[in-house]
């Protein structure tokens, strides 16, 4: 696995920058959920998707990222996207922060889950192989917040919708930040709590080894301009994810190929 350069980055993190054409018309707001970043049910067309604003910040260069790279792994994350607000449509629903308008972070709803809490013991039996794709996406991203989301009805299966604050720094990770972050390893905490073995991870390391440095531009060039993410930002982030993904695929090599290229 060649190391991409910093000009490589930035030309590649340039050519997929994202536009309102990338995006999803938000018609009806739903309802507001209560929580920290108060995220909005909206309707678009004939989906629902729950709509954090761009006035969150850094944050949603966070769910935005984190979200694409678990889509391109096939980790259970739910399908991210942009979802664009109109003034119209916040004339409508004045309680709508002013900063809405525009270009938000989304993710597609799905309907019959749990409340958000820890990881579990439940249904560990068909949820190894997601848990172990999260374990290798927490620890790739770098996790802080652990909000997992279980269907109510058989199969029990987990998803994870929220990465904030994942990132060394979370939703104030600045480029000095990243590069000072200890060494990728799985994360420890879904590990345990997933009852997960070294055999399983190793299992799941395919998923990880199939994204190309093309894969992490297009999660980075995702942003939307409007979101102030600077170009000497988004290319420390490339670099980062790159870095880490080869210190997790050092880890997870099949027993007789450690080390190997990487």
């Amino acid at each position: 696995m060649a190391i991409t350069t910093e000009n490589e980055w930035r030309r590649l993190i340039a050519a997929r920058k994202a536009t309102a054409q990338d995006s999803v018309l938000a018609e009806t707001v739903l309802m507001q959920f209560g929580t920290a970043s108060s995220p909005l049910l909206i309707e678009c067309g004939d989906e629902k998707w729950v709509v954090k604003g761009k006035h969150l910040g850094r944050a949603l260069v966070n769910e935005q990222v984190v979200g694409r790279l678990g889509m391109a792994m096939g980790a259970p994350v739910g399908d991210v996207g942009l979802v664009r607000v109109t003034e119209e449509l916040r004339a409508d629903y004045p309680a709508i922060p002013p900063q809405t308008v525009g270009l938000n972070h989304g993710s597609r709803f799905v309907e019959g889950v749990s409340e958000r809490r820890d990881f579990d013991d439940t249904a560990l039996d068909v949820n190894r192989d997601r848990l172990a794709l999260l374990a290798i996406l927490y620890g790739w991203a770098r996790a802080d917040d652990y909000q997992a989301f279980y269907r109510k009805e058989e199969p029990r299966y987990v998803y994870s919708f929220d990465h904030a604050y994942f990132f060394p720094g979370g939703a104030e990770w600045t480029p000095e930040s990243l590069h000072g972050a200890d060494a990728a390893a799985p994360d420890a905490h879904v590990v345990e709590r997933g009852k997960l073995t070294q055999a399983d991870l190793v299992v799941a390391a395919p998923a990880l080894e199939c994204i190309s440095a093309e894969h992490i531009a297009e999660a980075i060039g995702a942003i939307p301009e409007e979101w102030n993410l600077p170009e000497g930002e988004a290319v420390a982030l490339a670099m980062y994810l790159e870095r880490r993904q080869r210190e997790l695929l050092a880890l997870l090599a099949p027993p007789g190929q450690e080390g190997g290229d990487r």
